[in-house]
């Protein structure tokens, strides 16, 4: 490859500099060697044409075919282009992107644009357009070698059209004793006005044709477009199309003169690709036998050997030889070329081997063969492939998705595999191991008082949720997402604390009936209840909510009872407290019991003990007689004094026992301005009443123990 590139820059730099340094040419008869280039259209001048003794190069410096420098053959007798001398030898003629017009040598000259003579001499025509020439025969050229086919004519990429041969044969080209090749070419709509071969008259000459299309050529007597007499012609990739040999002249029903190819004595004739458009046409190709027997070859001399053809090799109909054969393109594998066929036109040289197709996404490849392309065939039911310039041919199966929780299955197609994706916004799918192919919707819940919504998720579907401890959420048809939390409620006195729940905030209620709650800023949740007084009490202050009951002692009872009096032998013993002394006064009706029962006398002999207390004064007599009486004041100082005395006395005797309960309670200013500092006041006083009452229970117990003696 990179051969070939450098060859072809090498040869565009150096025609690009032939075509700078070249001379222009003067278009004179007598400007006949060297190398020169045309710029602009001329005539011949001079008498004569250009003869061409040794090497004659002239180069058209417009390469577009529908525009090439146009020369004009001089207008007097003899008034060809070129002629190459036949004295000459190895005489060259090179023409590049010209156009030859004008020539007429019908008087009595062949050869109306070109003459080669018989000596050793090349001609090579290039993109040139020979056209509008007449002469005897060859109306454009004559190329005669000296019989040892010395005569060598080379046109490539040309176009021959519209000449005459005015009285002989060739109305383009008359070939004898010469090779001639000619490629890329058109031979079009010349003719033999009088004679034969309306293209190409083909004697004793060596002629390849490849790639040429002969057209609309006719002849007056046999082979409308050639007249093969002792040739060899090899034809490769070309057309044959409406020629026609005997214009206007009938036809024998035995003899035909050849539209297309007319073929006498013994020559050889290969052809190759190539298209007749009237193939079924008996007149079309005729053969001669006269001084022998023309032969066109088969597959069995081994024609396909000229690239690209190089394949397979098949005759063109099996019963008509003379129709050639077909040689296909030698592919590579992967690759193909569709079957020559010469039904429609002939292929090209420039045909080549393509690649088998790729397919797209969804499909998988048939594989073609040397022949015949690829062909691309959709994935089956439960496959897919999903690449594009695919060549492979299989297509993968679904694999059996089964989707996590949060995940529904989507179906492959032909171009993807089956697959798991997440539920959607608002959607969720619980479950593992799923093969669905969609998820729920959440439901729009609407919660309870004491629950809140929770939105769904991927997996979970929308839900209520009750409230956290220490939250509360009041309302139904409730669709927020969070309770509210309690607040930390601090109470006044007379009220608690009630604790929120999940429907409810913490909240202050009142104290109920008989109960009170003394302090602000409580966080307790209950009341106390009021204090309960005692039999012996009475109701000073009935309490509120904030407040307690307070309960006072009711007013002193004397009772009289027998006298009884104990006696006990024993130690003399003194116990003396020293206590606060206070003096109740309590000033209510007097109240005087009285009670006879029988005299008890008991004697113990037991140590005297005498025990003093310095006490609210107490005072207890029984002497038969039990006396109490109360009066009611209030005063500042209460004074009670507890005196037992037990003495020895006789083993029968009378106990007198005396008890003398007094109590004074004076009004509240009097037991303010009376009551000693350091008693702390009222619950002072309550604890020294108590104190004396405890006393006189112990005293009235030991009494009615000795009465139950007796």
């Amino acid at each position: 490859m990179m051969k070939k590139l450098i060859t072809i820059i090498y040869f565009i730099y150096v025609t690009s500099f032939e075509n700078v340094n070249s001379v222009e040419w003067d278009c004179a008869s007598t400007s006949n060697q060297g190398t020169f280039t045309r710029s602009t259209d001329c005539t011949i001048s001079g008498s004569n044409h250009v003869n061409v003794a040794t090497t004659l190069e002239i180069n058209g410096t417009n390469t577009d075919m529908n525009n090439l420098i146009t020369i004009t053959a001089a207008p007097t007798q003899r008034h060809r282009h070129f002629y190459i001398n036949e004295n000459a030898e190895s005489a060259v003629l090179t023409l590049r992107y010209l156009k030859l017009v004008g020539g007429d040598t019908t008087y009595k000259l062949p050869g109306g644009s070109i003459h080669l003579g018989r000596r050793t001499c090349v001609l090579n025509l290039h993109s040139c357009i020979i056209t509008n020439n007449k002469a005897t025969e060859g109306g454009a050229i004559f190329a005669w070698g000296g019989g040892g086919k010395n005569v060598a004519m080379k046109i490539y990429n040309s176009i021959i059209s519209n000449n005459e041969a005015s009285s002989g044969n060739g109305g383009a080209l008359r070939v004898r004793d010469a090779v001639a090749t000619i490629v890329n070419t058109t031979i079009d709509g010349n003719q033999a006005t009088i004679g034969e071969a309306g293209a190409m008259y083909i004697q004793d000459a060596d002629v390849t044709l490849e790639g040429t299309i002969v057209s609309n050529n006719t002849a007056n007597l046999r082979g409308g477009a050639f007249y093969i007499y002792g040739a060899v012609i090899i034809m490769r990739q070309s057309s044959f199309i409406s020629n026609r040999a005997r214009i206007g002249k009938a036809f024998s029903n035995n003899y035909y003169y050849g539209d297309d190819m007319y073929a006498i004595t013994a020559v050889t004739i290969s052809s190759i690709n190539v298209y007749f458009n009237n193939p079924g046409n008996p007149r079309g190709i005729a053969a001669v036998s006269y001084y022998g027997t023309p032969t066109w070859k088969t597959c069995n001399a081994n024609l396909c050997t000229e690239s690209p053809f190089t394949g397979t090799c098949n005759a063109v109909h099996n019963s008509n030889s003379k129709l050639g054969v077909l040689c296909n393109l030698n592919c590579s594998a992967n690759r193909y070329a569709p079957s020559v066929s010469v039904a429609i036109s002939a292929p090209s040289s420039s045909d080549t081997c393509k690649p088998w197709q790729t397919c797209g996404a969804g499909y998988k490849r048939v594989n073609g063969n040397a022949t015949s392309d690829a062909n691309c065939v959709q994935c089956g039911q439960g496959q897919f492939q999903p690449a594009n310039q695919f060549n492979g041919t299989s297509c993968q199966a679904w694999q059996d998705a089964k989707c996590n929780a949060g995940y529904k299955r989507v179906n492959g197609n032909a171009t993807s595999d089956t697959t798991c994706i997440q539920c959607g916004e608002g959607q969720f799918q619980p479950a593992n191991q799923f093969n669905g192919t969609s998820c729920q919707a959440w439901q729009d819940a609407k919660c309870n008082a004491g629950y809140k919504r929770v939105n769904g998720n991927a997996t979970s579907d929308t839900t209520c949720m009750q409230c956290g401890e220490g939250q509360f959420q009041p309302v139904n048809q409730f669709n927020g997402t969070s309770c509210q939390a309690w607040q930390d409620a601090k109470c006044n006195a007379g009220y608690k604390r009630v604790n929120g729940n999940a429907t409810s905030d913490t909240t202050c209620i009142q104290c109920g009936e008989g109960q009170f709650q003394p302090v602000n800023q409580f966080n307790g949740t209950s009341c106390t209840n009021w204090k309960q007084c005692d039999s012996n009490e009475y109701i000073s202050f009935n309490g509120n909510r904030r407040t307690n009951r307070i309960c006072v002692l009711k007013p002193t009872t004397t009772t009289n009872a027998p006298s009884v009096t104990t006696t006990t032998n024993a130690p003399s013993v003194t116990t003396t407290t020293n206590a606060p002394s206070v003096t109740t006064t309590t000033n209510a009706p007097s109240v005087t019991t009285t009670t006879n029962a029988p005299s008890v006398t008991t004697t113990t002999n037991a140590p005297s003990v005498t025990t003093t207390t310095n006490a609210p004064s107490v005072t207890t007599t029984t002497n038969a007689t039990i006396a109490t009486s109360a009066s009611v004041s209030t005063a500042a100082s209460v004074s009670i004094a507890n005196t037992t005395s037990i003495a020895p006395l006789p083993t029968v005797a009378t106990t007198s026992v005396t008890v003398a309960a007094t109590t004074t309670k004076s009004s509240a200013t009097s037991r303010s301005r009376r009551a000693p500092k350091e008693n702390g006041g009222e619950e002072q006083l309550s604890t020294s009443i108590k104190n004396t009452f405890s006393t006189f229970s112990i005293i009235i117990a030991f009494i009615m123990a000795m009465c139950s003696n007796l």
